[in-house]
């Protein structure tokens, strides 16, 4: 029912590890390779940081000929600088649970490795339980992406074990993590118990929370504080699902975007998120492509955005509904966003 994301060729030399440093204002480029999409590239970086603000990269993404023995001096290095934020980009290189625990052991006691990039390495619930540790040591990482390994319930149950220590997180990216009805359950609870109290976004998008994983998980977030984005995408949930979901677009004083493309919403969803978009006035963007909305619910949402002021961007492609309605709810998106 989705895609599972798929590397291209192998390049003929693989990089080799490197370092920077910059401006918080060049880190944050759109050409960043942490944007893998629109959704990383809107919201992964928001925060507290300044333009001027010193970084310092270890740049180890894709080295996967380089040991990890060697990538961990790298990131021990790293970590000895005090003086910038530091990011440590190891997503595609090949880590696997053994590598990561060396990358942490390297980052012990730092108090300036803010960003962990580890998407796409192999990572199971056994590394899992490495970063678990480090987390509950008080590393304080603001943004860690552990995009596309293999979690499953077991890593996220562990690592949701962790984030009542994770008071600094600001950004957590659990994309295509194989993530099911009991990891979405456990990470509800932890933040239903006031983990991760300045979360900004949360990344669940290509996993398989279904109804009732989506519904837990928005309930907990209900009571959140700081909120901001939430991507659920292709989660394999319906219109229970999409109404839970209304009801945290309704009542959050801070979520400001929500992504729910490709789930079976349907027009009893399409309804509930109407309701949400009349009553909510922060709400700014709402990503609905592709979720089995005719015209029914597409009139229901113009109707409601007809009133509203703050959507700027409803993206309702993709779906049965008539053209009419369709350009209607983009001219008034459009109109907002010159407000």
């Amino acid at each position: 029912w989705y895609q599972r994301r798929v590397r291209g060729p192998e390049p003929t030399a693989m990089p080799a590890p490197s370092s920077r440093s910059c401006k918080w204002s060049d880190h944050t480029h759109k050409t960043n390779p942490a944007y893998i999409g629109a959704f990383e590239k809107a919201f992964w970086h928001l925060g507290p940081e300044t333009a001027s603000e010193n970084v310092a990269v270890a740049q180890l993404r894709g080295c996967c000929s380089t040991s990890s023995a060697n990538k961990a001096r790298e990131i021990k290095t790293l970590a000895r600088q005090s003086q910038r934020t530091g990011v440590a980009d190891l997503a595609e290189s090949g880590l696997g649970d053994d590598g990561l625990s060396q990358v942490l052991n390297a980052l012990d006691e730092s108090k300036s490795v803010t960003e962990l990039l580890l998407d796409d390495n192999e990572i199971t619930y056994v590394g899992i339980q490495s970063l678990a540790c480090a987390l509950e040591d008080r590393l304080p990482i603001k943004r860690l992406s552990l995009a596309f390994n293999n979690l499953y319930n077991e890593g996220v149950i562990k690592l949701a074990k962790a984030l009542p220590s994770s008071s600094h997180m600001l950004h957590l990216s659990l994309r295509d993590c194989e993530v099911e009805i009991d990891g979405a359950m456990a990470l509800a609870d932890a933040l239903g118990d006031g983990a991760c109290k300045s979360l900004l976004s949360l990344n669940l998008r290509q996993n398989l929370m279904q109804n009732e994983g989506v519904t837990s998980l928005c309930r907990a977030l209900e009571s959140h504080e700081s909120i901001t984005a939430l991507d659920v995408r292709e989660n394999a949930f319906k219109s229970d699902g999409t109404a839970a979901l209304a009801k945290l677009m309704a009542t959050s004083g801070t979520l400001s975007a929500v992504a729910l493309c490709r789930n079976n919403s349907g027009d009893d969803g399409a309804k509930s998120v109407a309701t949400a978009i009349r009553r909510n006035r922060v709400l700014q963007q709402v990503w609905m492509q592709d979720s089995h909305v005719t015209d029914v619910g597409g009139e229901e949402i113009q109707n409601a955005i007809r009133d509203n002021n703050m959507i700027t961007k409803l993206d309702m492609r993709l779906n049965m509904i008539d053209p009419t309605y369709m350009r209607a709810i983009s001219q008034k998106a459009s109109e907002n966003r010159k407000r």
